[in-house]
């Protein structure tokens, strides 16, 4: 039976000694550098099929039940006739209910070709209307912890119009019953490809680790952009602009506009908070009465609200802390274990000339 010499032992100890502060420190390490990372958008987006109507877009908020995220729009037509208009929602995830969901298509022009994204979109013919966002259910607990894992919309807004910063077209491609949408295509201008029989759009004005992300959005399309200016000529289609391309066979495509005037408002409410820091807030937002915050803009609006919870910070500087020294004790631990291992080996040496002179 072989037995181990004490040496031996020591080496075995160091090593496991070396591996599990290795381990804890890493795992501590990882808790306490960690990004939060950044809550998912959604995007709320009324076009009109003329330009110069006025739009109202306002949006309710509730943290800790996002189901009753309530969405308020009026829309007045030219001299205040009823007006024609489309209704985009883009939730962060899979909307709760799927009536009305879409695939999003775009014509990025100078941006380079993206794939299609899922959206709710409605039509409506009338000055006003109200309901639930239906982005978030009952079932869906992620979003209401409380009010730091709220998602704001970003309004009048989506990802591809930050990232152009010009104003598109949409286009509803309806089916034969002219009631229900197959699909929607967003046409940006400045598409890579014309046709001189169609119509051209010419471009429109461009515009000028416990931390965690409250609302946080992309930035919107500025205030001073402008729907683009439509340039008719001899088309089969008027109104269908040469960037446009079909997506849904057998639609009929149904072209819609950002409108020129937008008052645009959003409430997060019920907000509480104890035991936070608030880093930023913009735009600045107006605090009211039972924990209310309120923000209203011309054209889009992004808010964004970045909070520290001061409980989180306290834990993660603590393991932040355990975490180095860890990582010291593992370090003194491999400087012994190499000291003890050129040790042991230059025993065994000795032992094996030993042997052989006697021998």
């Amino acid at each position: 039976m072989k037995v181990r010499r004490p040496r031996d032992m020591k080496l075995l100890i160091l090593v496991a000694a070396v591996i599990v502060t290795a381990a804890l420190g890493w795992l501590l390490q990882q808790i306490g550098f960690k990004s939060p990372g950044l809550p998912n958008q959604a995007f709320v987006t009324v076009f009109t099929k003329d330009k110069t109507a006025n739009v109202s877009l306002r949006v309710k908020v509730h943290p800790t039940s996002p189901w009753q995220d309530w969405l308020a729009v009026r829309v007045n037509g030219p001299h205040g006739r009823r007006e024609r208009w489309l209704l985009v929602v883009q939730c962060p995830a899979a909307p709760a209910a799927p009536a009305h969901k879409v695939k999003l298509y775009l014509e990025p022009g100078p941006q380079s070709p993206v794939a299609p994204v899922m959206v709710t979109a409605s039509l409506h013919a009338g000055k006003s209307w109200g309901g639930y966002l239906g982005c978030f259910s009952e079932t869906n607990q992620a979003n209401s912890l409380s009010f730091a894992n709220a998602t704001l919309p970003a309004l009048e807004t989506d990802p591809a119009m930050a990232a152009a910063q010009v104003a598109p077209q949409m286009y509803a491609e309806r089916d034969s019953s002219g009631h229900h949408i197959r699909g929607l295509v967003e046409v940006f201008p400045l598409c890579p490809s014309s046709s001189p029989a169609g119509t051209t759009i010419s471009p429109a004005p461009t515009g000028t680790a416990s931390q965690r992300a409250v609302v946080s959005t992309p930035g919107g399309l500025p205030s001073t952009a402008s729907p683009p200016a439509v340039n008719t000529t001899s088309s089969p289609s008027t109104g269908t602009s040469s960037c446009y391309s079909q997506r849904s066979l057998g639609t009929t495509p149904d072209v819609y506009q950002l409108p020129a005037s937008v008052a645009t408002a959003e409430i997060l409410k019920n907000v509480n908070l104890s035991g936070y820091r608030v880093d930023s807030i913009f735009p600045p937002g107006q605090f009211g009465e039972s924990g209310q915050i309120t923000w209203r803009g011309i054209r889009s609006l992004s808010p964004s609200l970045f909070v520290t919870n001061l409980n989180a910070e306290h834990k993660l500087n603590k393991y932040t802390f355990f975490s180095g020294v860890l990582f010291g004790i593992c370090g003194g631990a491999i400087v012994t274990l190499i000291v003890e291992f050129v040790d042991a080996r230059r025993e065994r040496r000795s032992n094996a000339g030993a042997a052989v002179a006697d021998k």
